[in-house]
């Protein structure tokens, strides 16, 4: 059986007499600032290739969050709050890419519902809420729209 390589680097242990190495610095507020912005109208050609790069980066995200999660599982060592900012970061790239496809006419607009439990807004298509989590009848999504 081939050894797999490590999908996330970890920390190389600290050898005696030396200090672990440092954490990585968290965001500057400017660039987490950045990320919440919404996008700002452009011109077709440019929201095109802006698509096109959005894209790119959520195929890239998701490829490596799901990469992320199972090599956690396989080395039964699980970090959710590595898996959370990675989701987050995901999350914000698919509204920003949601977001340029309507302006472009490629994408009808949310349908969003309220859940029966908590009344917190739940996206068509969803099957369960993510504010409580308990399940909610998926709201058909709207014809051509998958």
């Amino acid at each position: 059986m081939a050894k797999l390589k490590p999908y996330f680097k970890t920390r190389p242990k600290a050898r005696s007499g030396q200090p672990p190495p440092a954490a990585p610095a968290p965001a500057s507020p400017q660039a987490q600032a950045a990320i919440a912005q919404p996008v700002a109208p452009q011109p077709p050609q440019d929201l095109g290739s802006r698509r096109e790069q959005l894209a790119q980066r959520y195929a890239e995200l998701q490829a490596d969050l799901g990469g992320l999660v199972y090599e956690m599982a396989i080395r039964d060592s699980f970090r959710l709050d590595l898996v959370t900012r990675r989701a987050a970061e995901l999350q914000a790239v698919e509204a920003e890419l949601s977001a340029v496809e309507r302006q472009l006419g490629l994408a009808p607009p949310p349908v969003v519902t309220a859940c029966p439990s908590c009344a917190a807004p739940v996206q068509s298509g969803a099957r369960f809420c993510g504010s409580c989590g308990s399940t909610v009848n998926a709201v058909a999504a709207p014809p051509g729209s998958g």
